[in-house]
Parts: C-alpha cells; sequence; structure tokens
C-alpha cells in the first residue's frame, strides 16, 4: 500500500510511503511527471516502526518525515540532491516527548509542532533556519485536539482541524515575542458535508475538500456488504 502523499514545493517530486510490510518499505520520492523509478528515501526499520512523510523544506531540497514508534512520533529530515539522491536522515528535535506534527512555513522560518512538550498533546510554534528549530518552542492556546495543520500563503496564518469537523485558523506574530493570536472558527466541515480527513486551504484562503457521499457519516468512513453483485453486473456487460 502507498499512502500520503506530498507535494514538493516546486511541484517536482512527490514523497509517498510504501507499507506493504516487507523489506522495500519505506519512504520514496517519485518525480510528479512519472519519469524514471521511484527513489528511497529511507527504509523503515522493522515491522514494529511506522514512517510517513509530513512536509518538504521551501526549497524542495530535502523530506521531513516522521517515524513513529508505538505511539510515539519523532520528526526527521532527509536532505535530496538535486536528482533526488537522498542524505542521511537528520534528527529534527532532541525532545523524548510524541511529535507526530512537523509543518514548516512557505517562507520557511516557522513551523508548527503537535507535540507534547506540556505533558499534554497540543501545537506548538518555532522558529525555524537551515533545517533546525531555533529556540524555545511556545504552546498554542486552545490545540489541544488540534490536527491537520495547514499554513496559508503568507507564513502568518495558519489553520487545524479539531474534534465535530471544526477547522479554526490562528495568526503567528514574531515581534516583539513570538507568538500566536487564540484560534478562532474558520470552517465547519460536517455543516458543508466535507471528509474531515481530505482537505486542504488554497493560497488565497479558500477551502478545498471531499464531499461526503450519500449516506456517509461526518467521519467519511462508511462500508457497506452487497450479496450477489456480479448477479447485478453480468447483464450490463452483454
Amino acid at each position: 500500500d502507498c499512502a500520503t502523499a506530498v507535494w514538493s514545493p516546486n511541484g517536482v517530486w512527490l514523497a509517498f510511503a510504501r507499507n506493504a510490510h516487507d523489506k522495500d518499505d519505506g519512504i520514496y520520492i517519485q518525480r510528479a511527471d512519472g519519469s524514471g523509478q521511484p527513489k528511497l528515501v529511507w527504509r523503515t526499520e522493522s515491522l514494529e516502526v511506522g514512517i510517513f512523510p509530513m512536509d518538504w523544506l521551501p526549497d524542495s531540497s530535502g523530506v521531513i518525515f516522521t517515524k513513529f514508534t508505538g505511539s510515539k512520533g519523532e520528526p526527521f529530515l532527509v536532505r535530496l540532491s538535486a536528482d533526488g539522491t537522498p542524505s542521511q536522515p537528520e534528527r529534527l528535535r532532541s525532545s523524548n516527548t510524541v511529535t507526530n506534527e512537523f509543518r514548516i512555513s512557505p517562507d520557511g522560518k516557522l513551523v508548527l509542532m503537535g507535540t507534547e512538550d506540556s505533558g499534554q498533546y497540543g501545537l506548538y510554534v518555532a522558529e525555524f533556519s537551515d533545517g533546525r528549530i531555533v529556540g524555545r518552542p511556545v504552546p498554542i492556546e486552545g490545540t489541544t485536539n488540534g490536527g491537520g495543520v495547514q499554513w496559508a500563503a503568507d507564513s502568518k496564518r495558519f489553520y487545524f482541524s479539531q474534534e465535530r469537523g471544526k477547522v479554526m485558523t490562528s495568526t503567528i506574530e514574531r515581534q516583539p515575542l513570538l507568538h500566536a493570536s487564540t484560534p478562532t472558527f474558520a470552517f465547519d466541515l460536517k455543516a458543508l458535508k466535507l471528509d474531515p480527513q481530505m482537505f486542504d486551504i488554497l493560497p488565497d484562503g479558500r477551502l478545498v475538500g471531499v464531499q461526503l457521499g450519500l449516506g456517509e457519516d461526518e467521519s467519511g468512513r462508511s462500508a457497506a456488504l452487497i450479496l450477489n453483485w456480479l448477479d447485478s453486473v453480468r447483464p450490463k456487460l452483454k
């Protein structure tokens, strides 16, 4: 299975996770035009470890991925040459706490993280430079259930999802000290009948999402059992 595909900012590469429970599992990149073969960026260490691409450096020179051991997530950076040859992974955080989200701002100067630095999961913002976190991450109020982080194009505003399909937004200020505003309501995915796991924010701030099908609930996940389905298909094939 291939999942969690992430576009490079320059549109040249697509990073994705391969999870077939065999020796070839790992993070791969593939040219978006379909040329060439997928390149292995980092191989999964064992069946007990999961790794998933999370983001790219703004200049498309490196892939951010998260390694999960149980429920503990750790972010890493793999720098890439122009032809996609990977370097050795660089650990992005020395903390022993869980870090499940890691999103770099479009200008490359900030990073949003979902972590448990304070003992309770929430979103944090920190300065970012040359592939490194600079200074101490700052907690963002009201984000204990935050996920699905999306930056706005101006690197000053971000969006995140909460339970019950609510999308919230907050602005980041860097002066006089780095801080984030109290999150406010932006969109209601449930009211719009959109899948809460499949949405994005366009550069102009508009919402794009996948509409739920007929009979699907707000989680966007449902299953149906169809008996003797070939009996209904065969007449249509004649």
